[in-house]
């Protein structure tokens, strides 16, 4: 059974020069911070963590375990009122926990991956399975009898909680979940509504189901009774093991993920849009329960009258009184958030938004602990932010749109930027001058200038044909930007004229930083990264050994620096790019922006609100 039963960044200082490039980043709440991937960096936002929950167990009350995207793994030793996180050097998406001891784990995931501890989590290893096929559930009967089912009907058992080998399933649907009554009757429900029995342990034969539908979990309390959940509200029950199985009225027509049921009839289903379902009597009757969350939920967990839910963007809600109240970390928001400026460690801004969500601004002063939102006026979003001073910010985005603040947010004004082209990068230097990038795709690029403090903008001419999608300035005089089939430009005067260097690539440029005037890195699509040490005269290709878009770059000296992409790993360098190591950056759908104070602290900015700080 799937054990659901129990933008870059730029930093001001002295009011210097301050640059953005497109990032994303999301809302934190106070909390202890969970430390994820290899442990350099920690998830300041959401909390716990932001990675799908696929699967939760506790083996008791205090003691709990979740597992899910981007190979995580949290543990709670009180009952969930903090987290912490558990690395282990795999790329495989985790999908099912099961502890039958406290000592005891197994977890299932991805490319056949089972792991294994017998010290309470402290250390994992990889057990052997010999298939490379996804694995969505395990079940443990003690501490050796044991079955993982996946994708393509694998059954994998072991007889001594080590050594696994595949059962015939005599099906080629994909199995979702398996559960054991004891050590020889079993069940695994997958696509096309199949049910799989075995009253063996070992030979394995179809019965029948009244659908067609996804069946996504299963739980049994003894060999007779048992209850499948699955797509379309579809709940069923059986009392005699399976030979016949009945409709339940679940009262919703959503895909139902998980679901736990006791022995005395107590019990829940979880499911699409923050669906929870409750019953008292075994399914007879069962009601919906509010549960604090419109995110999909995967996992369901329940131990006397605590319950736990968990799903999509690490969502996790706890009752202690049976679902009457719930409790969990909110997420301040769900926009897409696309760059941040900090004016020092601590006061800093994150923009974002997109035509659902509108222009979001959120806003921190203790270094990302905790983000506030701010209200940006109306808009389609936000790609860029620069900041002055702790009362001096500027953001930039879709529409054309330029707004700025000058106390600490409190207020946002629009600037006339005279475009109505997307606006992608935003530099300023000082609190007077500053330059805005973008435009739309292959064609129109767009650049403005400011020198009023943002109040006004007028167009100067790119002298290229592609949109830009970052800029850099390091005075009042040079500045690069980068964007579309590898363009790089170069201007001495401010922007008075632009003239085009030779990148040596033509994949698109996303992001570009320089240290000094003569110093400067850009990176772009398929992995590509560029250096110049003669301020752009010549630029050269280094290799960082990976080939997913590359989304951000960011140097804290000559020597120093990180890049950052659709990946879930920051490469880190202390050789100017000559040579990269790739850190884990716990974050399953990948980085979008850097920070960087020092080359030891900084934060890295991702998808659906993550924001991951770097610690000494």
């Amino acid at each position: 059974m799937r054990r659901r039963l129990q933008t870059g960044f730029a930093v001001a200082a002295g009011a210097l020069l301050l640059t953005v490039a497109i990032g994303f980043v999301a809302a934190a709440s106070s909390t202890a911070f969970v430390s994820t991937g290899d442990g350099s960096w920690v998830w300041q936002s959401p909390v716990p963590q932001g990675n799908d929950i696929t699967d939760l167990c506790h083996p008791n009350g205090q003691n709990g375990w979740a597992v899910g995207g981007g190979t995580t793994i949290l543990q709670t030793a009180d009952d969930g009122a903090t987290w912490s996180g558990r690395y282990v050097a795999t790329d495989s998406w985790l999908r099912a926990v099961e502890f039958p001891s406290a000592d005891n784990g197994w977890i299932a995931g991805r490319y056949g991956t089972i792991l294994h501890t017998d010290d309470g989590g402290a250390t994992w290893r990889v057990q052997h399975t010999g298939v490379r096929l996804y694995l969505y559930d395990i079940d443990l009967v003690g501490l050796h009898n044991g079955w993982a089912v996946g994708q393509d009907g694998t059954i994998l058992h072991t007889a001594n909680g080590q050594n696994w080998s595949l059962q015939s399933a005599r099906s080629g649907q994909t199995l979702h979940a398996v559960s054991f009554a004891n050590a020889t009757h079993g069940w695994a429900v997958g696509d096309t509504g199949t049910v799989l029995h075995t009253s063996d342990g070992h030979s394995w034969r179809r019965q029948a189901a009244p659908t067609h539908a996804v069946l996504n979990d299963v739980h049994f309390v003894s060999a007779s009774r048992g209850w499948i959940a699955g797509d379309n509200g579809l709940i069923l029950r059986t009392t005699n093991g399976g030979a016949s199985w009945t409709r339940q009225r679940s009262r919703t027509s959503k895909d139902l993920y998980a679901l736990s049921v006791g022995h005395t009839g107590g019990g829940w289903a979880v499911g699409a849009d923050g669906t929870a379902l409750r019953t008292a009597n075994g399914g007879g009757t069962w009601s919906k329960v509010t549960v604090g969350t419109s995110k999909d939920l995967a996992a369901v967990c329940v131990h006397g009258g605590d319950v736990w839910v968990a799903g999509d963007d690490g969502v996790m809600r706890f009752s202690s009184d049976g679902g009457k109240h719930w409790t969990g970390e909110p997420q301040l928001s769900d926009a897409q958030l696309n760059g941040a400026a900090f004016a020092g460690p601590e006061t800093g801004w994150a923009v974002g938004g997109d035509e659902v969500h509108g222009s979001t601004v959120l806003a921190t002063i203790d270094g990302g602990a905790t983000w506030l939102k701010q209200q940006p006026g109306e808009g389609g979003g936000l790609n860029a932010v620069a900041a002055a001073d702790v009362n001096t910010a500027w953001a930039a985005g879709n529409d054309g749109i330029v707004i700025f603040t000058m106390d600490g947010g409190l207020t946002w004004t629009e600037g006339s930027s005279h475009t109505t082209l997307p606006l992608l990068g935003l530099a300023f230097f000082g609190d007077q001058q500053g330059w805005a990038v973008g435009g739309d795709s292959a064609k129109s690029p767009v650049i403005i200038h400011t020198t009023d403090g943002g109040v006004t903008w007028a167009h100067q001419t790119p002298g290229t044909a592609g949109s830009l999608a970052a800029v850099d300035f390091v005075d009042g005089q040079n500045g690069w930007a980068v964007g579309w089939h590898g363009a790089i430009l170069h201007t001495a005067d401010g922007g008075a004229h632009w003239q085009s260097q030779t990148s040596g690539t033509v994949q698109p440029l996303t992001a570009v930083d320089f240290f000094g005037d003569q110093n400067g890195w850009a990176v772009g699509d398929s992995g590509v990264l560029v250096h110049t040490a003669d301020g752009g005269a010549h630029w050269q290709s280094q290799s960082t050994g990976v080939t997913f878009p590359l989304n951000a770059v960011r140097f804290v000296d000559a020597t120093h620096g990180w890049v950052a992409g659709d990946g879930s790993q920051i490469l880190v360098t202390s050789d100017g790019g000559a040579h990269w190591t790739a850190q884990a950056s716990g974050a399953s759908t990948g980085i979008n922006g850097l920070c960087m104070l020092d080359a030891q602290h900084g934060w890295a900015l991702g998808n659906w609100g993550t924001i991951l700080s770097l610690q000494p």
